[in-house]
């Protein structure tokens, strides 16, 4: 079985993967429970066979390729599901302050399980791959490599069986090129000409459905990125800035002010006076 583990954090401000893992639940009469929750979320893709369980009582059903979330401190029991012998799933444990706004921003807050997620699969084992092969010094890498996960997985939020509308295909469209391009120089044309579409089309309906533009929603997911990096990434603000497509570290912090109302320094001097 791979898996890795991480050091208990220091603090709980940023954005911290805890482990990952792949477990195999044989059939038992014996149901796995924790009563108490757990300390972090859990991210648990279904690789083969079919689990149940609830959280607080909710149910919860995870068949092949779904993802499924248990939150933090939260009582939950699972167990494959009756007349399968077993459950094969893939686990990413993460938190930090930042994470219930992560899966707000993803809309994912609210949902205990997103069916017909292959798609992740892939984006699922770099993170994982990530970190066992380069241990905690991967961290800041596997935390954005999270964040597509987190795109991709979007997807799927949608009534089963339903058809997407084309308006919901371009907004998510959109979602995974601005998360797939993070680091790089990209334009409002770069991304209209990725999801077919023209920029004053792309804004209108993107605007609508979110509440911003999608070069305002690339600036926030940046942001997010840069605190995690900032006081977990062990680099340069310059360093953070070409992570997150600032080569010019003052535009990069113009851009961090803008959206955090502090410079990248003056956030750090303040994370770690809370500290």
């Amino acid at each position: 079985m791979s898996f890795y583990s991480s050091p208990p954090p220091q603090d709980r401000k940023g954005f911290t993967i805890d482990s990952t893992g792949y477990a195999r639940m044989a059939a038992t009469p014996v149901r796995f429970r924790r009563d108490q929750g757990w300390r972090s979320y859990q991210f648990m893709y279904t690789v083969r066979g079919e689990g149940v369980g609830d959280i607080e009582g909710a149910p919860l059903h995870a068949r092949e390729h779904s993802v499924c979330f248990m939150p933090p401190d939260r009582s939950h029991g699972y167990q494959p599901a009756e007349g399968r012998k077993l459950w094969q799933y893939r686990w990413i444990e993460f938190g930090g302050e930042m994470a219930p706004g992560l899966l707000k921003m993803f809309r994912l807050d609210s949902l205990p399980c997103v069916h017909d997620c292959r798609e992740a699969w892939p984006a699922v084992e770099e993170v994982v791959a990530a970190l066992e092969t380069g241990g905690n010094a991967a961290l800041h890498e596997a935390a954005a490599l999270f964040l597509r996960v987190l795109a991709i997985v979007e997807r799927g939020f949608r009534p089963e069986h339903a058809r997407v509308p084309i308006v919901h295909q371009l907004d998510l469209a959109v979602k995974r090129y601005v998360a797939d391009h993070l680091a790089e120089d990209i334009s409002l044309q770069d991304v209209a000409r990725a999801v077919r579409s023209s920029p004053h089309h792309l804004i209108r309906v993107f605007k609508r459905n979110n509440g911003k533009t999608p070069m305002a929603y690339l600036r926030q997911l940046r942001a997010e990125r840069a605190k995690n990096l900032l006081y977990h990434g062990g680099l340069s603000v310059k360093e953070v800035g070409q992570r997150v497509g600032y080569p010019v570290v003052q535009h990069f912090s113009r851009m961090f002010r803008r959206e955090t109302g502090l410079s990248p320094r003056a956030y750090l001097r303040n994370q770690f006076k809370r500290t």
